[in-house]
């Protein structure tokens, strides 16, 4: 997993502007305890992952007709509210202690 640097934080804010897809920028990124609020997200499989602290707010994840894969992972802590989940979204065995899911479709 490569680290979270600045550059790739501005990069997000950027395409998040412009409603733009950021699952090149992070895929094999470690993204535990980052901002993703109001992103576009449609390739976003992880398995076995620790994504603890992570705010999804507003955010689009999935796409139509896809399987979009989380299962095993640690989602403790995130927030997911207003979160839109695209096609089919596996969420088996991962840990939603103190999620946040208001408003999620």
């Amino acid at each position: 997993m490569l680290p979270m640097t600045n550059d790739l934080r501005r990069e997000i804010k950027m395409r998040n502007k412009n409603k733009i897809d950021i699952s090149d920028l992070i895929f094999n990124v470690d993204i535990k305890g980052e901002d993703l609020s109001f992103s576009i997200i449609k390739n976003f499989n992880r398995i076995k992952e620790n994504l603890s602290n992570i705010k999804f707010d507003y955010a689009t994840i999935g796409e139509e007709g896809k399987v979009t894969n989380l299962s095993n992972s640690n989602f403790r802590g995130s927030s997911f509210v207003g979160t839109k989940f695209l096609g089919i979204v596996l969420l088996r065995r991962c840990n939603c202690r103190d999620c946040n899911f208001n408003g999620a479709y």
